[in-house]
């Protein structure tokens, strides 16, 4: 049909809208003589918004009796008729229904505590724990069902009204309006609802390590002191997607 072509690099931004929020404090304390108490919390959030390009596709539109689609144009459908073709691919930039809006929110909390002291002059020991999370959540509203987009291009009239309808009854029952691939604007409103959805992804991963450890100097020797550590420590993770 002509024209100049699309220019994918006008919808693609410069920099993402985003926000981010940082918090730490850190807390150190003597429980008794010699014995500590320190710990730290962390928190991290982060929140970007972005749109996509538009979204390509290529449909299937059917040429033949009883599923004819009215919005062929008629040079087309003589170039099709003149060659014994029933059906014909069209690809397609969809810029009339509009871009997929992403939305990404994730958070990051870590909490440690540890309490230290002397067993000797030359021995220490610590008894720690940590936890931490990790939660994502992406929304990718004006996301295709692909199927409902063919189901929406493939269109006949209406024995009864006269009117374009999509194709296969059980996509009308459930809400398919017909779609024109052949103009630039030929996706009405109303169709939008049937095409889009508004994919949700949650995924958390979280972590608890516990231990104790003691370490110091057992005995001097003639070429130093004879010095050990030893420690256990329990680890735990755990993830988790949803869609």
């Amino acid at each position: 049909f002509g024209g100049d072509g699309l220019n994918v690099g006008k919808n693609v931004p410069l920099r993402n809208k985003s926000s981010n929020l940082s918090a730490m404090t850190s807390l150190k304390y003597e429980l008794f003589d010699g014995v500590n108490l320190r710990s730290d919390l962390h928190f991290g959030k982060t929140r970007a918004n972005y749109l996509e390009g538009y979204f390509q596709t290529t449909y299937t539109i059917y040429h033949e009796p009883g599923h004819d689609n009215p919005f062929i144009p008629d040079p087309v459908k003589d170039l099709l008729d003149a060659r014994g073709l029933t059906s014909l691919a069209v690809s397609r930039e969809n810029t009339d229904q509009e871009r997929i809006d992403v939305d990404v929110t994730r958070q990051t909390y870590t909490g440690t505590v540890a309490i230290d002291g002397k067993m000797t002059d030359t021995v220490n020991w610590q008894i720690f724990g940590q936890y931490g999370h990790y939660d994502s959540k992406e929304v990718y509203s004006g996301e295709r069902i692909m199927a409902h987009g063919q189901e929406a291009s493939d269109v006949i009239l209406d024995p009864v009204t006269g009117e374009p309808i999509c194709f296969s009854a059980t996509a009308r029952a459930a809400g398919c309006r017909p779609i024109n691939v052949f103009s630039a604007n030929g996706t009405p409103q109303d169709a939008l609802s049937y095409i889009h959805h508004a994919p949700l992804t949650y995924a958390e991963n979280s972590q608890i390590v516990a231990g104790a450890q003691v370490s110091g100097d057992l005995f001097n020797l003639p070429a130093g002191s004879l010095a050990f550590a030893a420690g256990v420590e329990y680890r735990r993770e755990t993830i988790g997607v949803r869609v």
